[in-house]
């Protein structure tokens, strides 16, 4: 972790002793874990649920403003590669390491996080899918978002049930059985999708070609499960997220992938 940069002025320490910019970190989290921001949104082409960056733009901004916690980005390093498309078109892979300080307005401390991001376009939107992917995992992981939020003890009011005979509770049990078999299960693509989109992630975090290496060749698995369950798609974005961190971390060398 980042030590505090002072800008200005030294900031003043509270019941605790840390400069504002933390508490106002964890009063935005705090917030966040009550109500969590759910994957209300659909991918059509692939069937996955996932959370926008609107999403999470939508739920932060109040809060940031409410505690007094500036989040201003600065990219550092941004990458764009050719590809061919299937189909013979042009295909922009563009990857951007970004810093995002975090800034209290209350007492100038800050404090700074670095993360990845990566996008693909046939036109000219790659570089700001690029930055709001980079956006939407420093909030994510900075914040500790949950998908679902913590339900508040004052939600119900529940009731004590009447004590059931034995053969009455044998058969609610019964019941209840059957009521979980019913729940429909996440879809096998979802489930490797989300195992995908973990994977990249951690893919663009990586510094070295030593750490690359060794999570590659911990995907092996991963790989062999989606050439085996017919989802060429991903396991090529899974190859691509590795070749553009080879090339970020030792561009002049020939990737091993």
């Amino acid at each position: 972790m980042n030590a505090p940069v002072i800008i200005g002025h030294k900031p003043t320490t509270h019941a605790y002793g840390s400069p504002h910019v933390y508490q106002a970190i964890c009063d935005v989290t705090a917030a966040l874990a009550h109500e969590g921001i759910g994957k209300t949104r659909r991918n059509p082409q692939q069937g996955y649920q996932f959370r926008g960056v609107e999403d999470v733009q939508n739920a932060l901004a109040p809060l940031l403003a409410t505690h007094r916690l500036c989040m201003l980005p600065s990219v550092l390093e941004r990458t764009c590669v050719e590809r061919q498309t299937q189909k013979g078109g042009t295909l922009f892979y563009v990857t951007v390491r970004v810093r995002f300080d975090f800034v209290s307005a209350q007492d100038g401390s800050t404090h700074s996080v670095e993360t990845y991001g990566e996008a693909m376009d046939s036109a000219d939107k790659a570089t700001n899918k690029s930055l709001s992917a980079a956006f939407k995992y420093a909030c994510i992981l900075s914040f500790c978002i949950p998908t679902e939020g913590a339900e508040d003890a004052d939600y119900h009011s529940p009731e004590p049930a009447p004590q059931q005979t034995v053969p009455a509770a044998r058969e609610r049990a019964a019941d209840l059985h059957k009521q979980a078999l019913a729940m429909p299960e996440p879809s096998d693509k979802e489930k490797l999708r989300d195992r995908v989109d973990r994977v990249i992630s951690t893919v663009a975090m990586l510094d070295s070609k030593e750490r690359i290496n060794k999570a590659f060749a911990r995907s092996q698995e991963l790989r062999e499960e989606l050439f085996l369950q017919g989802c060429e798609d991903m396991a090529k974005m899974l190859e691509d997220a590795f070749k553009a961190a080879a090339e970020r971390v030792e561009p002049a060398e020939a990737v091993p992938f």
